[in-house]
């Protein structure tokens, strides 16, 4: 797959390609995360990021979230940042906390079976199926967050959503339930909710994160 990407996109920008990055849409292991970088340095390639960013995390630079403060007045500055991703294959979803711009996991949550083709195409939202999504909301989003070390908001700030199914009217309808209809409400309104896409979205993150690495003069980084 590598080697595929690799030679498509230099057939395409009809220059050689020595830096790769790559997103996982869950976490990786110690011995995956070797593997991939074995292959990579097979290929030639080596990575501007120092890890693998998981594509949530990258969805969240992607729109601007640790930046564009304008919306969030009267917010505290440690803020709690929800991005989901509800694609084909899984519900997966990432609660982050940001704090004087840095952007820490702190709970991350993957079901692989309850993913949008897990539901029978004359019943796509069963009881069962929404009681297991329901869960998995609950899950990552219950409120207080503790062992943290500092204070944080008892609210959520942001929601991100991504995945070629982010914008199943009965998914937003779980999350209204789940996080609050303002929240929802103000993703929808946002442009990145009408692109929302399962790569795109979270490939622009991590050209911005890669981007802002080189611009830093970091020394793992190619020119």
């Amino acid at each position: 797959m590598l080697f595929a990407l690799q030679a498509a996109t230099e057939a395409y920008l009809n220059a050689p390609l020595n830096t790769s990055d790559l997103l996982t849409s869950t976490r990786l292991s110690e011995s995956n995360r070797d593997l991939l970088d074995l292959e990579r340095h097979h290929l030639g390639l080596r990575r501007t990021l120092g890890g693998f960013p998981s594509a949530l995390k990258a969805a969240v630079f992607a729109n601007d979230i640790t930046r564009n403060r304008s919306y969030l007045s009267g917010v505290d500055e440690t803020r709690l940042i929800l991005a989901v991703d509800h694609s084909k294959a899984a519900l997966t979803a990432g609660l982050f906390i940001h704090e004087n711009g840095v952007l820490d996991d702190h709970r991350f949550v993957q079901d692989p079976d309850i993913g949008a083709d897990a539901s029978p195409a004359n019943l796509p939202w069963s009881g069962e199926l929404l009681l297991k999504r329901r869960r998995l909301l609950q899950e990552i989003t219950r409120l207080p967050v503790t062992d943290t070390g500092f204070r944080l908001p008892k609210t959520l700030s942001a929601l991100v959503l991504i995945g070629d199914h982010a914008n199943d009217e009965e998914f937003l309808r779980l999350l209204e339930e789940t996080v609050g209809m303002e929240l929802v409400a103000r993703t929808r309104d946002t442009a990145q909710f009408d692109r929302a896409d399962p790569i795109f979205t979270a490939v622009k993150g991590i050209a911005f994160l890669a981007k802002r690495k080189i611009d830093e003069g970091e020394q793992s980084c190619l020119a």
